[in-house]
């Protein structure tokens, strides 16, 4: 191949994949505003800069213990399929002052856990969506 030829578009190529695959933790890119908050309750928020386009995905949010995701100002928010469906913990999620918001099928579904009646705790899954609508 060509670009195995041309040392300096192989190690431009490299440098890129690294870059997208080196992480996708959201408190990473400055404009998202995104800072962790610990104690009692662990929660993301993110006040964007105005221009700024998040996109929530699989692994972004790093931490299973997440009880709260906050998300204020973007220009655009996406939700990718199961980006949230491994935050046992998830209690609220709060979108404010978004312009556009695109959830992707199956993104705001999660798999928490319940008290049952003998007190025995179970795995359950939620989902905001139901049949496609906003409960």
């Amino acid at each position: 191949m060509t670009i195995f030829r041309q040392p300096a578009l192989l190690s431009i190529l490299l440098l890129l994949l690294y870059k997208d695959a080196k992480s996708q933790d959201l408190t990473e890119d400055g404009r998202n505003g995104c800072i962790w908050q610990g104690g009692s309750i662990s929660r993301l928020i993110c006040n964007c800069e105005s221009d700024a386009e998040i996109t929530i995905k699989s692994g972004s949010i790093s931490s299973t213990s997440t009880s709260e995701i906050i998300i204020n100002g973007c220009k655009t928010l996406t939700i990718q399929q199961n980006a949230i469906a491994d935050l046992r913990n998830l209690r609220m999620i709060s979108l404010n002052s978004i312009q556009s918001i695109y959830f992707e099928s199956d993104s705001i579904n999660w798999f928490g856990y319940r008290d049952n009646a003998a007190r025995a705790v179970e795995e359950e899954r939620f989902d905001v969506f139901e049949n496609n609508r906003l409960q």
